[in-house]
This record gives C-alpha cells, sequence and structure tokens, in this order.
C-alpha cells in the first residue's frame, strides 16, 4: 500500500451490494468488497482476485485501471467533484478531473440542452 490515504472505504449503493452479494465468491478473500474482512487486499491478492473475475467473465482486455477512469468518468454525472475526488482518494481535485475524468460527447449534448434552458 502506497499511503494511510491509499487504504479507503467506498460507499456500495444498494442495487450493487445486493447485486453482489447474490453472485457472493466462493473465494472468502475476495468479500473483501463487502466489508467483511479486516485485512486490505495486497498487490497479489488483487492480482489474484483480477484474473479470476477474468474467468468468469469477458473483460474484453479491461483492466482494473480501465474500469476505474469509466467509473470516474461516469460517476462524475452524478456525485460532485470534491466527493468522487475523497471517494477515489486523490488528494487534489485536478487529478480526479484531468487525469481520470474523460470527455463524453453524450455529456455535451447534456449540457447544450441544459444551456437553452438559459434563454426560454
Amino acid at each position: 500500500m502506497k499511503t494511510k490515504a491509499a487504504y479507503r472505504s467506498v460507499p456500495l449503493t444498494k442495487p450493487l451490494k445486493d447485486l453482489l452479494l447474490q453472485n457472493k465468491p466462493k473465494n472468502t478473500e475476495d468479500l473483501l468488497v463487502l466489508g467483511n474482512t479486516p485485512t486490505p487486499y495486497t498487490a497479489s491478492k488483487f492480482k489474484r482476485a483480477w484474473e479470476r473475475i477474468g474467468k468468469t467473465i469477458e473483460l474484453y482486455g479491461a483492466t482494473s485501471h480501465i474500469i476505474r477512469h469509466a467509473f470516474i468518468t461516469y460517476a462524475s454525472d452524478y456525485v460532485d467533484i470534491k466527493t468522487l475526488q475523497h471517494i477515489v482518494g486523490h488528494s487534489n481535485a485536478k487529478t480526479t478531473l484531468n487525469v481520470y475524468s474523460h470527455y463524453r460527447d453524450q455529456k455535451l449534448a447534456q449540457s447544450v440542452k441544459g444551456l437553452s434552458k438559459l434563454y426560454s
């Protein structure tokens, strides 16, 4: 683990928690995601867990880091940047905005629609 700040608790929405509980892993060390174990993942534990995930579902070449970028990009539609910064463990919101959150054409279309309300 890099620093104390690298250890974090990420809130789960009820639908996601229910989905995870329905598909509870056979390997008890994977229950960390549900908060049932007090020890954090080591790099090797994480690697093994990711390999098991890849055997269970098709990842289409996605890595956990790519999924992290996607999560932050889409979550930024629903969560203010300071809260998202805290959830993902960045010490600076600029990292969250400039490195992990990516431009999407759909977001531009939504913004234009919202701006049009200024003049109606």
